[in-house]
């Protein structure tokens, strides 16, 4: 599968992820400054549909090797369990392993307080912007 075919079998794979697990919508873009695959995370992520939203981006890494990173973009997160936390610490270990850069961006203070209470914020690079990320 080339390159294209996958990112687009990618793209509807996201695009239909609401429906199977309503509560949660997920978005994809490339941003282009730097240069990185950009999910964007609406609603809330909890053991209802962790497990699920980790092995779909663990799929786009590739992609993300690729583009320069993977970005999760939580602006939209307004809840999340530390299952659904968890899912964030998998992604991180798998990028890590195949050497992808990986940064949470926009962090809501309900979702920080909770990666804060479980000690993840001292694994993650958090960014404010995607835009200006390092």
């Amino acid at each position: 599968m080339t390159n294209g075919a996958a990112e687009g079998d990618f793209i509807r794979k996201l695009e239909s992820f609401g429906e199977t697990y309503p509560g949660i919508r997920l978005s994809y873009r490339k941003s282009n400054s730097p240069s990185a695959v950009v999910i964007s995370i609406d609603g809330s992520l909890d053991s209802n549909n962790s497990d699920a939203f980790r092995k779909l981006a663990l799929e786009v890494l590739g992609l993300a090797k690729n583009e320069g990173g993977l970005i999760l973009n939580l602006a939209g997160l307004r809840y999340a369990s530390s299952t659904g936390l968890g899912s964030f610490t998998a992604i991180l270990l798998e990028a890590r392993r195949h050497q992808v850069p990986f940064f949470l961006c926009h962090i809501q203070p309900s979702v920080l307080s909770v990666l804060d209470l479980l000690g993840f914020t001292s694994f993650f690079d958090c960014i404010n912007d995607f835009e200006v990320f390092p």
